[in-house]
This record gives structure tokens, C-alpha cells and sequence, in this order.
């Protein structure tokens, strides 16, 4: 079934509300016209009151910024109510196929089973296809990555983050191909190309989990041991520094990233990261 779609940004929207959540959740709101309206309250827990999808059942942006924004920060532990986000989720999208089978929109929003589910042989059929019909779009080449990457083909990451990164210098989330670009070098062994690209990334988003601990646990494996504990101390206590932060975002089963994921983790435990 197929309706027209209409322009969803809700009335009152305001994006210039300084949020204390990570940026690239607050980009993900702003590029998707305020799926959901967070707020965050003095406990520090985002809440979720109605937002777009209330006023727009129909809307296709508003549905497909639920699916990500939520799946986001259930991941990365920014909601009171972890459940209640990933049902939200899950729902998203079956409303964006519900709307419109053939958008663009919809077809990214399939790729959240595939994560979900850790079926990364899927993700990167759906992926190539996605390079094929939308080559254009920075998405298409980001997912490609996270494939490649939670395969284990960490040889083969660096085109896609290039591309990602040529076609979107505006991109959202671009901190986060980069982020996938530093684990990519990590796994790889060329530590100085995952330094740089963790650095950039930190700049493009300095609360993306991930890129952190990458910028200490690099300098440590190419033996600059003073550096790495400089870069582990100055993020003492942010929780996307954390090895936690990095155990979510690796979660493929191929011995090659499984072996990166160990090497990692075993640097940052030297350094004393918790």
C-alpha cells in the first residue's frame, strides 16, 4: 500500500537544543526531521515524549528516524528503558515498508534485522545492492563497511570508508565510517592510519564510542606506550572510552576480527582502560 508522503518536521521543533547525548544521535534527529523528540532530563536519561510519527503516522522520514535513532540508543545504553527501544525499533521498519515499498529510505531500513540478527553475510549482499542502486548516498558505502568489517575483511574496508567519506563530507555520520575506518587498520595492523582516522573522527564527533580507545590502543601496539597512557588517562571515565563501548561495536564472529577484538582488548586492559 503506498501513500503520499508528506513532509513530517513537527511544529516546534527545535534543533538547536543543546542534548547531552552524542552528537551523532542529534545529527541522526536533525537529517531525519525529529523522528522522535528527545530531551534529557537532570538524571541524564533521554526520554521519548510523542513526536513526529504522533502528528504523521504516514510519514516516511519520521518512521525511518525512530528505527534509527532508537536502535541507536538502546546500542549505546542512552535510555532508561533499553526493551521499550529496540520494540521501536523493530517496528520501524515495518511502518516504512507500509508506506512506500520502493524508497530509498525503505531500503536502508532493511538492513536492521541483519544487525539484529548478526547476519553479516546477508548484510553484505543487501549492501552491495545498495552501492548499486544508491551509489551515491554515503549510507550505502557505510553499511558496506560494517560488513566487511564484522567479517573480518578488514583489507578490503578501506574504499568503502573513502567513498563514504568523498560522496557525504557532510554526512551526519561521519564519524562514525571513520570510527569503522580506525577498527578496519587496527585489525589490519597499520596502526598509524588507524590513529589518524580515530583522530578524525574524535574531531567530527567527540562523544562517538569507539574512535577513543582506538587512538590509545594504537599508539601502543606501534610501541608509544607514553602516548597511549597520555590519551588513556585524559579519557579516564567517559563511557565512550570505555572497552565496553568497542565490545559493541565488534561483534562479528570471523577469527580474523575476533583476533583484532582480543588484541584490542588486551592493549586497553595494559592500559588500565576499564
Amino acid at each position: 500500500m503506498h501513500h503520499q508522503r508528506r513532509d513530517a518536521r513537527p511544529e516546534g521543533f527545535d534543533a538547536r537544543r543543546e542534548f547531552r547525548i552524542a552528537q551523532h544521535v542529534r545529527q541522526l534527529v536533525e537529517q531525519h526531521r525529529a523522528a522522535e523528540e528527545f530531551h534529557i532530563p537532570d538524571n541524564g536519561c533521554v526520554q521519548q515524549p510523542p513526536g513526529a510519527v504522533a502528528r504523521d503516522p504516514d510519514s516516511l522520514r519520521a518512521w525511518s528516524g525512530v528505527g534509527l535513532t532508537n536502535g541507536r540508543a538502546a546500542t549505546y545504553g542512552w535510555l532508561p528503558d533499553p526493551a521499550a527501544s529496540r520494540a521501536r525499533q523493530r517496528e520501524a521498519p515495518h511502518q516504512v515498508e507500509r508506506i512506500d515499498s520502493d524508497d530509498m529510505l525503505t531500503c536502508f531500513a532493511r538492513v536492521d534485522p541483519y544487525h539484529r540478527r548478526q547476519d553479516f553475510e546477508s548484510l553484505l549482499q543487501l549492501a552491495e545492492t545498495l552501492t548499486s542502486r544508491f551509489p551515491n548516498h554515503p549510507w550505502s558505502h557505510q553499511q558496506h563497511t560494517v560488513a566487511l568489517m564484522q567479517l573480518g575483511r578488514v583489507d578490503e574496508c578501506a574504499r568503502p570508508v573513502q567513498r563514504a567519506l568523498q560522496i557525504g563530507p557532510r554526512d551526519t555520520l561521519r564519524s562514525v565510517v571513520r570510527g569503522m575506518g580506525a577498527s578496519c587498520h587496527f585489525g589490519a595492523g597499520r596502526h598509524d592510519e588507524a590513529v589518524a582516522e580515530a583522530h578524525l573522527a574524535v574531531l567530527d564527533s567527540p562523544t562517538q564510542p569507539g574512535p577513543q580507545p582506538m587512538l590509545a590502543a594504537s599508539p601502543w601496539r606501534h610501541s608509544k606506550s607514553e602516548e597511549a597512557r597520555r590519551i588513556a588517562r585524559e579519557n579516564a571515565g567517559r563511557p565512550q572510552s570505555t572497552r565496553q563501548s568497542l565490545q559493541r561495536l565488534l561483534v562479528g564472529t570471523d577469527p580474523r576480527l575476533v583476533s583484532a577484538r582480543d588484541r584490542l582488548n588486551a592493549t586497553l586492559q595494559d592500559l588500565g582502560v576499564p
